[in-house]
């Protein structure tokens, strides 16, 4: 408890603590640790304490707003209790597969880091069977999109699971699938005039650099690092009211056409990892740091301009408040695509035009790369 306190009232202030000499001696303990967590997998709901906590900071906050029912301190008490009890009644998830990518993964070593990134995302794809689903502890959030006057699907229709997870970490698996044209009619996937990149969906989601001037809370975006062509890893920092987040993020364009799909991979350094990918992991820069498992952005093309948008996503949370990580995925499920088509209407004049007409050996790099998937997307439309 006293280090997942420790933990978030760091984070809050944003004070990195002094950095201690790790001796082997204390590395030795460290693992040790460690082993036993995965030995031992109830003592990872140490972090649970969090819940409680919050709940008790919430209810000071109202009673300071003039809630008198709540202003007994007896209460406050019973109901942290309550909670905790309840947190551990439950019976526990059944332990996840163990996320297993190299900490010590190199950008020479990129192709078979994605490699082995897609098949343990591709372990993690819920069943179809609803029963399945369900046994394997898949909560269906899908947001129906219906209106009871038209009887006609809205713009938000898109179906999503989410699964939280307990041990060996408290992690939470999403996966969102969206028909496109059930939110916008014309979305092509790319736009191109002979070597001129006029848009298109993946073009302008890829252009990380530029995410401030249209995606939503995102305040700055650095690039640290260039692996290859349209492959590079960034340091994106969000802002929500006063609350700052940030993540270092791998972001890499994957043209598997053969298996139906072109792919955008993401994945972050694992906690409390310096190097990375030839990187040295940047101290944090906000309030919070972001830690991604791993995710996957999917387009499965049925024309040039339609298709199957599939998201999946295993996100470390310590605290898993069910109800705002489903609002969360819920508002993203619904808008993303929105967002893109609305700066596919401004695309032209933008800074996202500018950067793809530089003249720079990368943006001529990324043209070519966008040509050649652009044929064989087209190729693989023509053939269904």
């Amino acid at each position: 408890m006293g280090s997942s306190l420790g933990r978030c009232a760091c984070a809050i202030c944003g004070a990195d603590t002094p950095k201690r000499e790790r001796t082997a001696s204390s590395l030795q303990a460290e693992q040790a640790v460690e082993r036993s967590h995965e030995n031992h997998p109830a003592a990872s709901r140490s972090s649970s304490w969090l819940a409680p906590v919050c709940l008790y900071l919430l209810l000071e906050l109202l009673s300071r707003l003039g809630l008198p029912v709540l202003a007994s301190p007896r209460l406050w008490a019973a109901l942290c209790i309550l909670f905790f009890w309840a947190w551990y009644s439950v019976e526990p998830s059944q332990p996840a597969q163990k996320w297993s990518p190299p900490e010590d993964a190199s950008a020479e070593g990129l192709g078979e880091f994605l490699e082995n990134l897609a098949t343990q995302l591709d372990s993690r794809t819920p069943p179809e069977d609803p029963t399945s689903l369900r046994a394997d502890g898949w909560k269906n959030i899908s947001t129906k999109g219906y209106s009871r006057v038209s009887k006609s699907a809205s713009r938000g229709r898109a179906r999503i699971f989410m699964k939280m997870l307990k041990v060996p970490k408290m992690t939470t698996q999403v996966y969102l699938n969206i028909n496109s044209s059930d939110q916008e009619k014309y979305f092509p996937w790319f736009l191109m005039s002979g070597n001129t990149v006029k848009g298109g969906a993946i073009p302008i989601f890829l252009a990380l650099e530029h995410w401030p001037s249209w995606f939503p809370f995102c305040q700055r975006v650095e690039k640290l690092k260039q692996l290859g062509t349209n492959q590079a890893i960034y340091l994106v920092r969000y802002k929500i009211t006063f609350l700052t987040v940030d993540v270092v993020l791998l972001a890499a364009l994957v043209d598997n056409l053969h298996k139906g799909k072109v792919e955008l991979l993401f994945a972050t350094p694992p906690a409390r990892c310096k190097k990375w990918m030839g990187i040295t992991v940047p101290s944090r820069t906000a309030s919070f740091r972001f830690v991604l498992q791993g995710m996957r952005l999917s387009v499965r093309p049925k024309t040039s301009c339609s298709g199957q948008v599939v998201l999946q996503a295993e996100t470390l949370d310590e605290v898993q408040f069910a109800w705002a990580t489903t609002i969360f995925w819920q508002a993203c499920a619904s808008r993303i695509i929105g967002l893109i088509a609305s700066m596919q209407s401004r695309f032209e004049g933008s800074v996202l035009e500018a950067h793809y007409r530089g003249d720079t050996k990368e943006a001529e790099a990324q043209r070519r790369q966008f040509l050649e998937v652009k044929a064989h997307l087209d190729s693989f439309c023509s053939q269904r």
